[in-house]
């Protein structure tokens, strides 16, 4: 992965030793595998997708998939230096994860990023194919019936309505939210027992075939995220957190002015 700062000249090395710099580039070193770091670094694993996500991958939208690394970007920059001890990942274990950095493979948060209208409660509906989409990738995954298994976000730029199971499934905030994980269990069942979709029909009978404790445990960890950044905004949240995270020298290059590219 690389990110463009623009136009320094000559090389040198990032204060992490992982990257060089030249000519406003900070490229991974070549004697490095390319992985994204909570201190501060991206790194992409090829060929160490894991089976659950075999079949289960947003690479098919180019537009997806460039949302889902610029936001994966800015969200290591806004959480980094909080988590030095977990990475991050693309399209290993889900679209994004957080991981243990000593161990890829010990996964501490899925997220599923989804780019979808704004504000227009797209692809959050109790019947959306989307919805299902996501909770087929959670049940296929070895620990669904793990209740202490790894946080299941789904991050999209649409807003959940009220009344629907993404509405009740949203993080509680300040203790005074809304979050009800028995309404939304409810309300996925009763969508799993009426729709009609063909196209969602296997991800509804493989959560309707789960025991009620499972189904309950793993919607414990489901998070809906909605109400993300759209595109457009995240070239601007990546040039604030590069502001305030990297060394002086660097910050000549972060302007209004400067194109800020990223890569992987």
């Amino acid at each position: 992965m690389w990110v463009d700062v623009g136009g320094s000249a000559g090389p040198s090395l990032d204060p992490c030793g992982q990257h060089e710099v030249t000519a406003g580039r900070a490229e991974p070193r070549r004697d490095t595998p390319l992985t994204v770091y909570g201190g501060g670094w991206m790194q992409s694993v090829p060929g160490r997708e894991t089976p659950q996500m075999a079949g289960h991958s947003a690479a098919a939208s180019a537009a997806g998939y460039l949302y889902q690394t610029n936001w994966a970007l800015v969200d290591l920059l806004r959480k980094g230096q909080g988590r030095p001890d977990q990475a991050i990942t693309l399209e290993m274990h889900d679209d994004v994860a957080w991981t243990s950095l000593d161990d890829p493979t010990d996964a501490v948060e899925l997220l599923q990023v989804k780019l979808h209208p704004v504000g227009t409660g797209a692809g959050l509906g109790d019947m959306a194919v989307d919805m299902w989409k996501t909770l087929k990738v959670r049940v296929d995954r070895p620990d669904a019936a793990d209740p202490q298994g790894p946080e299941l976000s789904m991050v999209t730029t649409s807003v959940a309505s009220p009344g629907t199971a993404a509405y009740a499934l949203r993080p509680a905030a300040g203790g005074g939210g809304v979050r009800d994980v028995t309404l939304a269990g409810r309300l996925l069942l009763l969508a799993a027992e009426k729709s009609t979709n063909q196209t969602t029909q296997a991800s509804r009978e493989a959560f309707l075939a789960l025991d009620s404790s499972v189904r309950s445990g793993l919607l414990n960890r489901v998070r809906v995220l909605d109400g993300q950044m759209p595109p457009e905004d995240l070239d601007g949240a990546v040039r604030e957190a590069l502001s305030y995270g990297l060394p002086t020298v660097y910050n000549q290059h972060v302007s209004a002015n400067t194109p800020l590219r990223v890569a992987v």
